[in-house]
């Protein structure tokens, strides 16, 4: 049955739902967006959608652990493990699986489906410490390793069902400056070259240098944004390149082939500014505000807050600068801008947003942010004034942990999550209702949340409540819908269920002493749930 949305005007509360819950569905707003979240979690090898209600909608099951997730525009679902890449469609039939150290290839954390069927992996890239310094790293900062990893890009097309061709790649490695030996390779004036990466900068990994966590792509500029997390930096590159011209500095619709469009979040990696004009830390998923929505061709990114005192972690709007010429703007030679757009760094009931590794933010069509706390397993979603719509806590943990219960720090780790539009294509002529209910035993946020958004399509005017204002009892008439009362559940503006409430054919008692206010009557018809207001 199709369900139907009713937007109910009051004199009085707005019911935001939010009980006392550990787990599942934390909170709800009227105003949260429209759509369905793909979350999976290190505790098993499932992804899952769910509803702002927090009902499963679909589940599907991989061969490994499954970090990153992406819904398809012909609804399939692209999958990167650990090693294992692969797209299974809706009813969870495998469509392509792919190994990719079969291809001796060392693919890790995001990849970026793209319109033309192939996808960008994120790989490593490895060298001997000898060939480090051959290219003019100096010698203390490999004298702890036994390999240096960088890091490349590569595009892959999926053949068949367990095959793959590598039709594009770049590298960083080709695109290197120090200052350290004249006698090597790359040598220059760092600060001359921000299109370049100092290979002798210093991070928190001599061996792990730069890691790339994220990359999104952007088909009107025929352009990747990739995220570094030991940098503090993310950047733009020209992915119209061939392979070849990629690894030089010619060549491609910019004309400098694989070098750096743009970079931004720490100036001091290429030589420019001090440690206050650093703006972003340790952060992941830097990604384009998709056309038609607010900011449209902005980039997103979610500051953790690696380094950064005190601990807090942020959402960022970064609007590039660019010139009649399409060459991103420098001043003074640090890429613009010099500050966000817009940014967001608060509590979620009443607690520090704070991951200190992986996480993600997405953009919702209507502006909102839907933010992902990785290490605390929590997804929320967040206004553009920064007002909590919705927050919801991964339930599925290493260990088995009932409602009531704390989950262990750590125990249900979210990577990153994806929230898609209802109106999202992937989703045409699919059924999004939920068959498998909530993940935990109970939940009263989430019950509340059902009953509210599964109001079936029959008039208000039918359900008639009386006496209202009443005491302890009141009759409930179904006027010419001639429906019998299944059930009944009173509910306060605080989400908060009322007990006693004992249903006696057509009407409800109401045993023990009810606080004066507004209630919410839930009533269940074999057609539908209807929502009522009575004033005590």
């Amino acid at each position: 049955m199709k369900n139907y949305y009713l937007l109910i005007l009051s004199l009085f509360l707005v019911m935001h739902v939010s009980g006392q819950t550990t787990m599942g569905l934390l909170y709800h707003d009227p105003e949260v967006s429209d759509g369905y979240i793909l979350m999976s979690n290190r505790a098993t090898n499932d992804v899952y959608l769910i509803n702002t209600c927090g009902e499963v909608v679909n589940q599907w099951s991989f061969s490994q652990r499954a970090p990153v997730n992406y819904l398809l525009e012909n609804g399939n679902i692209l999958k990167a493990g650990r090693n294992v890449l692969e797209i299974h469609d809706w009813d969870d039939n495998v469509i392509w699986e792919v190994d990719v150290r079969d291809f001796g290839l060392g693919q890790h954390h995001d990849v970026e489906a793209m319109p033309n069927g192939n996808i960008l992996i994120l790989m490593r890239d490895i060298y001997t410490p000898e060939e480090a310094i051959a290219q003019g790293r100096r010698a203390d900062l490999v004298a702890d390793v036994d390999e240096v990893q960088s890091e490349k890009i590569i595009e892959i097309q999926p053949v068949g069902t367990d095959q793959l061709v590598v039709v594009w790649e770049w590298k960083f490695w080709d695109h290197l400056i120090q200052d350290h030996d004249n006698t090597k390779p790359n040598f220059g004036v760092i600060s001359d070259h921000p299109e370049l990466i100092d290979l002798n900068i210093e991070t928190q990994s001599n061996l792990d240098w730069i890691h790339t966590n994220g990359i999104d792509y952007n088909p009107d500029l025929d352009q990747i944004v990739v995220s570094a997390r030991h940098t503090s930096e993310i950047y733009i590159i020209d992915h119209s390149t061939t392979t070849a011209e990629a690894a030089s500095h010619s060549g491609g619709n910019s004309g400098v082939g694989g070098d750096f469009l743009w970079r931004w979040g720490n100036p001091r990696m290429y030589g420019q500014g001090t440690v206050d004009d650093q703006t972003l830390f340790g952060q992941h998923d830097p990604s384009w505000i998709p056309e038609g929505y607010p900011n449209e061709g902005m980039i997103s990114v979610f500051s953790n807050g690696l380094d950064r005192v005190p601990d807090f972690s942020s959402v960022h709007l970064i609007e590039t600068q660019i010139d009649s010429e399409g060459n991103y703007e420098l001043t003074s030679g640090i890429f613009e801008p010099m500050e966000f757009h817009w940014s967001w760094s608060g509590t979620i009931l009443g607690e520090t947003m704070f991951s200190i590794s992986q996480s993600g933010a997405n953009m919702q069509p209507n502006g909102n942010f839907v933010v992902c706390e990785a290490t605390k397993g929590r997804i929320s979603e967040i206004s553009p004034e920064g007002d909590l719509l919705w927050s919801y806590l991964n339930p599925v943990a290493l260990s088995p942990v009932m409602q009531g219960e704390t989950i262990p720090s750590g125990q249900n780790v979210v990577f990153k999550s994806e929230k898609y539009p209802a109106d999202y294509v992937g989703f045409d002529g699919l059924d999004l209702s939920s068959t498998s209910g909530i993940y935990e035993n109970e939940n009263e946020n989430s019950e509340a949340c059902i009953a509210n958004l599964s109001v079936e399509e029959f008039l208000f005017s039918d359900i008639k409540l009386s006496p209202n204002p009443f005491n302890d009892y009141i009759m409930v008439q179904t006027g010419s819908l001639n429906e019998a009362i299944l059930s009944v559940d009173v509910y306060n503006v605080t989400g908060q269920r009322l007990e006693g409430v004992v249903l006696g054919g057509q009407g409800i008692n109401f045993d023990g002493v009810i606080p004066i206010g507004l209630w919410f009557v839930w009533v269940a018809l074999d057609m539908g749930v209807c929502r009522c207001d009575i004033l005590i």
